[in-house]
């Protein structure tokens, strides 16, 4: 179970929502800012599934980068939340699926050019402001690139 302790009870100013996805050290849940209305993803990571120090400061490491990072093409991460045994790591909120499953819905599985090239373009701009900085990703696959919301163009 990945559940684990929602964020409302380490942070009350938001209101907790349905999961949006589940991964190896936890899960992904919508939450609405109690003030503002303004919808994220909070990504509630299990210390206790983290296998040694040496796992935690690597997982410490990427949370200080991905403070650091502002780019159009990469996922913002708006604040970090800490519980007894869990992080709770909120960001923008990507409603519009990954590049996989928007491939998936092409007819016969591809982009136009115009589009591919457009799409290649948003992915290079990322990658190079990576690497400016610094930040090697290691994990690039059409699941890692969400688009904002339905529309082609996000």
């Amino acid at each position: 179970n990945t559940e684990g302790m929602p964020i409302e009870a380490v942070y009350d100013g938001v209101h907790d929502g349905g999961i949006l996805g589940e991964g190896i050290t936890g899960s992904v849940r919508l939450i609405t800012h109690k003030k503002t209305g303004i919808q994220l993803a909070v990504k509630r990571l299990d210390l206790v599934r983290v296998a040694d120090d040496r796992h935690l400061d690597r997982l410490l490491d990427e949370i200080k980068i991905m403070c650091a990072l502002d780019h159009p093409n990469i996922v913002c991460l708006e604040e970090v939340y800490e519980g007894d045994s869990e992080l709770y790591l909120t960001q923008e909120l990507c409603k519009g699926g990954d590049l996989f499953d928007r491939l998936d819905e092409q007819p016969d599985y591809h982009y136009s050019e115009a589009e591919c090239a457009r799409l290649v373009k948003q992915i290079s701009s990322a990658v190079a402001y990576l690497h400016s900085k610094g930040v090697i990703h290691r994990d690039l696959k059409l699941e890692n690139f969400l688009f904002q919301d339905e529309r082609n163009d996000s």
